[in-house]
Protein backbone atom coordinates (compact mmCIF):
# COMPACT_ATOMS: atom_id res chain seq x y z
CA UNK A 1 0.00 0.00 0.00
CA UNK A 2 1.23 3.48 -0.87
CA UNK A 3 0.13 6.67 0.86
CA UNK A 4 0.31 10.18 -0.58
CA UNK A 5 0.03 12.97 1.99
CA UNK A 6 -0.13 16.75 1.68
CA UNK A 7 2.06 18.65 4.11
CA UNK A 8 5.68 19.22 4.98
CA UNK A 9 5.98 16.24 7.31
CA UNK A 10 5.39 18.30 10.47
CA UNK A 11 1.66 17.80 10.41
CA UNK A 12 -1.43 17.82 8.20
CA UNK A 13 -1.52 20.42 5.46
CA UNK A 14 -3.95 23.29 5.98
CA UNK A 15 -5.97 22.85 2.81
CA UNK A 16 -9.58 22.35 1.75
CA UNK A 17 -11.50 20.73 -1.10
CA UNK A 18 -8.76 18.17 -1.75
CA UNK A 19 -8.93 16.15 -4.95
CA UNK A 20 -6.51 13.29 -5.64
CA UNK A 21 -6.42 11.99 -9.24
CA UNK A 22 -4.23 9.15 -10.48
CA UNK A 23 -3.46 9.07 -14.23
CA UNK A 24 -1.78 6.48 -16.43
CA UNK A 25 0.61 8.16 -18.88
CA UNK A 26 -1.11 9.13 -22.12
CA UNK A 27 -4.60 8.81 -20.63
CA UNK A 28 -6.57 11.87 -19.50
CA UNK A 29 -9.12 9.78 -17.59
CA UNK A 30 -8.06 9.09 -13.99
CA UNK A 31 -7.84 5.44 -12.96
CA UNK A 32 -8.52 6.39 -9.33
CA UNK A 33 -9.84 9.49 -7.57
CA UNK A 34 -10.53 10.67 -4.03
CA UNK A 35 -12.13 13.94 -2.99
CA UNK A 36 -13.09 15.55 0.27
CA UNK A 37 -11.22 16.81 3.30
CA UNK A 38 -8.86 13.87 3.84
CA UNK A 39 -5.28 14.88 3.16
CA UNK A 40 -4.04 11.30 2.55
CA UNK A 41 -4.71 9.05 -0.42
CA UNK A 42 -4.10 5.30 -0.20
CA UNK A 43 -3.86 2.98 -3.16
CA UNK A 44 -2.67 -0.56 -3.81
CA UNK A 45 -0.11 -0.69 -6.66
CA UNK A 46 -0.87 -4.40 -7.22
CA UNK A 47 -4.22 -3.29 -8.61
CA UNK A 48 -2.55 -1.08 -11.22
CA UNK A 49 -1.33 -2.03 -14.68
CA UNK A 50 2.37 -1.68 -15.36
CA UNK A 51 3.31 1.78 -16.60
CA UNK A 52 4.12 5.39 -15.74
CA UNK A 53 1.66 7.27 -13.54
CA UNK A 54 1.06 10.83 -12.42
CA UNK A 55 -0.63 11.60 -9.12
CA UNK A 56 -2.27 15.02 -9.32
CA UNK A 57 -3.43 16.75 -6.15
CA UNK A 58 -5.65 19.84 -6.43
CA UNK A 59 -6.79 21.83 -3.39
CA UNK A 60 -7.78 25.24 -2.03
CA UNK A 61 -5.57 26.97 0.47
CA UNK A 62 -7.55 27.33 3.71
CA UNK A 63 -8.85 30.83 4.20
CA UNK A 64 -8.22 31.68 0.56
CA UNK A 65 -11.12 30.14 -1.41
CA UNK A 66 -10.57 29.74 -5.11
CA UNK A 67 -6.80 29.64 -4.80
CA UNK A 68 -6.29 26.28 -6.52
CA UNK A 69 -2.84 24.78 -6.10
CA UNK A 70 -2.16 21.73 -8.31
CA UNK A 71 0.70 19.43 -7.32
CA UNK A 72 1.91 16.51 -9.43
CA UNK A 73 4.14 13.56 -8.54
CA UNK A 74 5.26 10.93 -11.02
CA UNK A 75 6.09 7.30 -10.37
CA UNK A 76 6.35 4.01 -12.22
CA UNK A 77 4.66 0.69 -11.54
CA UNK A 78 6.75 -2.31 -12.58
CA UNK A 79 5.82 -5.98 -12.55
CA UNK A 80 8.01 -8.02 -10.25
CA UNK A 81 7.37 -11.61 -9.26
CA UNK A 82 3.68 -12.11 -8.58
CA UNK A 83 2.69 -8.47 -8.11
CA UNK A 84 3.38 -4.83 -8.89
CA UNK A 85 5.27 -2.22 -6.96
CA UNK A 86 5.74 1.55 -7.33
CA UNK A 87 9.16 2.79 -8.35
CA UNK A 88 10.50 6.17 -7.34
CA UNK A 89 13.89 7.68 -8.12
CA UNK A 90 16.58 6.23 -10.34
CA UNK A 91 18.04 2.79 -10.87
CA UNK A 92 21.02 1.27 -12.59
CA UNK A 93 20.79 -1.78 -14.81
CA UNK A 94 23.35 -4.47 -15.50
CA UNK A 95 24.80 -3.86 -18.99
CA UNK A 96 23.96 -6.46 -21.61
CA UNK A 97 26.97 -8.69 -22.08
CA UNK A 98 27.99 -11.92 -23.80
CA UNK A 99 30.48 -12.74 -21.06
CA UNK A 100 30.16 -16.35 -19.96
CA UNK A 101 27.75 -17.29 -22.76
CA UNK A 102 28.51 -20.12 -25.18
CA UNK A 103 29.17 -18.85 -28.73
CA UNK A 104 28.00 -20.80 -31.77
CA UNK A 105 28.66 -19.81 -35.38
CA UNK A 106 25.62 -19.95 -37.66
CA UNK A 107 26.78 -20.33 -41.25
CA UNK A 108 23.43 -20.83 -42.99
CA UNK A 109 20.10 -19.06 -43.14
CA UNK A 110 19.09 -15.39 -43.34
CA UNK A 111 21.72 -13.02 -42.01
CA UNK A 112 24.44 -15.68 -41.92
CA UNK A 113 27.12 -15.82 -40.87
CA UNK A 114 26.35 -14.65 -37.35
CA UNK A 115 27.19 -15.65 -33.80
CA UNK A 116 24.52 -17.18 -31.63
CA UNK A 117 25.05 -16.89 -27.88
CA UNK A 118 23.70 -19.81 -25.86
CA UNK A 119 22.82 -19.66 -22.18
CA UNK A 120 25.62 -21.14 -20.09
CA UNK A 121 23.15 -23.34 -18.21
CA UNK A 122 19.74 -24.90 -18.76
CA UNK A 123 16.95 -22.37 -18.41
CA UNK A 124 14.64 -25.22 -17.50
CA UNK A 125 15.29 -28.86 -16.69
CA UNK A 126 11.78 -29.72 -17.82
CA UNK A 127 9.14 -27.52 -19.48
CA UNK A 128 6.30 -28.02 -21.95
CA UNK A 129 6.42 -26.61 -25.47
CA UNK A 130 2.66 -25.99 -25.69
CA UNK A 131 -0.59 -27.91 -25.74
CA UNK A 132 -1.47 -30.19 -28.64
CA UNK A 133 -2.67 -28.36 -31.74
CA UNK A 134 -1.32 -26.48 -34.74
CA UNK A 135 -0.04 -23.01 -33.82
CA UNK A 136 -1.58 -20.30 -35.99
CA UNK A 137 1.00 -18.58 -38.18
CA UNK A 138 3.88 -20.89 -37.28
CA UNK A 139 5.47 -22.70 -40.26
CA UNK A 140 5.38 -26.50 -40.26
CA UNK A 141 8.47 -28.53 -41.11
CA UNK A 142 7.18 -32.04 -41.79
CA UNK A 143 10.52 -33.70 -42.55
CA UNK A 144 14.00 -33.55 -41.04
CA UNK A 145 15.60 -31.94 -44.08
CA UNK A 146 13.17 -29.04 -44.12
CA UNK A 147 13.48 -28.49 -40.37
CA UNK A 148 17.25 -28.15 -40.71
CA UNK A 149 16.63 -25.11 -42.93
CA UNK A 150 14.66 -23.28 -40.27
CA UNK A 151 16.83 -20.53 -38.74
CA UNK A 152 13.93 -18.33 -37.70
CA UNK A 153 14.05 -18.87 -33.97
CA UNK A 154 13.32 -15.23 -33.19
CA UNK A 155 10.18 -15.07 -35.32
CA UNK A 156 9.08 -18.53 -34.18
CA UNK A 157 9.29 -17.38 -30.56
CA UNK A 158 7.32 -14.19 -31.28
CA UNK A 159 4.52 -16.23 -32.87
CA UNK A 160 4.48 -18.78 -30.06
CA UNK A 161 4.25 -16.08 -27.40
CA UNK A 162 1.42 -14.41 -29.31
CA UNK A 163 -0.57 -17.54 -30.13
CA UNK A 164 -0.08 -19.73 -27.05
CA UNK A 165 -0.68 -18.93 -23.41
CA UNK A 166 0.96 -20.78 -20.57
CA UNK A 167 4.20 -21.63 -18.86
CA UNK A 168 5.89 -22.85 -22.05
CA UNK A 169 9.45 -22.85 -23.38
CA UNK A 170 8.98 -19.90 -25.77
CA UNK A 171 7.41 -17.77 -23.04
CA UNK A 172 10.29 -18.64 -20.72
CA UNK A 173 12.91 -17.45 -23.21
CA UNK A 174 10.93 -14.40 -24.29
CA UNK A 175 10.61 -13.21 -20.70
CA UNK A 176 14.15 -14.06 -19.67
CA UNK A 177 16.45 -11.32 -18.40
CA UNK A 178 19.99 -12.66 -17.99
CA UNK A 179 23.47 -11.19 -18.40
CA UNK A 180 21.70 -7.83 -18.50
CA UNK A 181 19.95 -8.83 -21.77
CA UNK A 182 16.26 -9.30 -22.52
CA UNK A 183 16.35 -10.36 -26.19
CA UNK A 184 16.43 -14.13 -25.63
CA UNK A 185 14.48 -16.59 -27.72
CA UNK A 186 13.92 -20.33 -28.24
CA UNK A 187 16.27 -21.56 -31.00
CA UNK A 188 14.92 -22.97 -34.24
CA UNK A 189 15.83 -26.51 -35.24
CA UNK A 190 18.54 -25.29 -37.63
CA UNK A 191 20.06 -23.26 -34.80
CA UNK A 192 19.69 -26.13 -32.33
CA UNK A 193 21.48 -28.45 -34.74
CA UNK A 194 24.39 -25.97 -34.92
CA UNK A 195 24.42 -25.83 -31.12
CA UNK A 196 24.54 -29.62 -31.00
CA UNK A 197 27.36 -29.85 -33.55
CA UNK A 198 29.53 -27.23 -31.83
CA UNK A 199 28.68 -27.59 -28.14
CA UNK A 200 27.51 -31.21 -27.94
CA UNK A 201 29.54 -34.41 -27.52
CA UNK A 202 30.84 -34.12 -31.09
CA UNK A 203 31.90 -30.52 -30.44
CA UNK A 204 33.49 -29.05 -27.32
CA UNK A 205 31.14 -31.03 -25.04
CA UNK A 206 29.83 -27.94 -23.20
CA UNK A 207 26.37 -29.55 -23.37
CA UNK A 208 26.96 -33.27 -23.03
CA UNK A 209 23.49 -34.67 -22.38
CA UNK A 210 19.77 -34.02 -22.32
CA UNK A 211 16.94 -33.57 -24.80
CA UNK A 212 16.25 -29.96 -25.86
CA UNK A 213 13.37 -28.11 -27.48
CA UNK A 214 13.59 -26.18 -30.70
CA UNK A 215 10.95 -23.66 -31.77
CA UNK A 216 10.35 -25.54 -35.05
CA UNK A 217 6.93 -27.15 -35.33
CA UNK A 218 6.52 -30.41 -37.25
CA UNK A 219 2.71 -30.27 -37.22
CA UNK A 220 -0.20 -30.24 -34.82
CA UNK A 221 1.29 -32.89 -32.50
CA UNK A 222 5.08 -32.86 -32.71
CA UNK A 223 8.01 -30.45 -32.40
CA UNK A 224 11.60 -31.01 -33.51
CA UNK A 225 14.08 -31.63 -30.69
CA UNK A 226 17.59 -33.04 -30.30
CA UNK A 227 18.77 -35.55 -27.71
CA UNK A 228 22.36 -34.59 -26.93
CA UNK A 229 22.83 -37.82 -24.93
CA UNK A 230 21.92 -40.20 -27.75
CA UNK A 231 23.06 -37.75 -30.43
CA UNK A 232 19.87 -38.04 -32.49
CA UNK A 233 16.99 -35.74 -33.54
CA UNK A 234 13.52 -36.47 -32.18
CA UNK A 235 9.93 -35.62 -32.92
CA UNK A 236 8.69 -34.74 -29.45
CA UNK A 237 5.09 -34.44 -28.29
CA UNK A 238 4.30 -30.76 -27.69
CA UNK A 239 3.03 -31.46 -24.19
CA UNK A 240 6.16 -33.36 -23.18
CA UNK A 241 8.47 -31.90 -20.55
CA UNK A 242 12.09 -31.63 -21.70
CA UNK A 243 14.99 -29.20 -21.34
CA UNK A 244 15.24 -25.66 -22.67
CA UNK A 245 18.26 -23.49 -23.53
CA UNK A 246 17.56 -19.92 -24.55
CA UNK A 247 19.72 -18.07 -27.07
CA UNK A 248 20.33 -14.54 -28.31
CA UNK A 249 22.27 -12.91 -31.14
Amino acid sequence: MVTAQLGDGSGPATVENILFELFLAGNNTPVATQSGIANTFNFNPAALAQGHYTLRVTFDAAGNPGCVQPIEAEFEVRKVGCGNFPWNGSASAEPCTTEGLLPVTISNGPGAPYTLYVSDSDNSAGILWSGIGDVLGLPNYPVYGSALLDFGGESNTEILVLETAGNFAAQLCDGLVAKGCNDWYLPSFGELEAIYQQLGPNGNNSISEGKYWSSSEQGSIYVWSIDFTNQVPYLEFKDSSIRCRCVRK
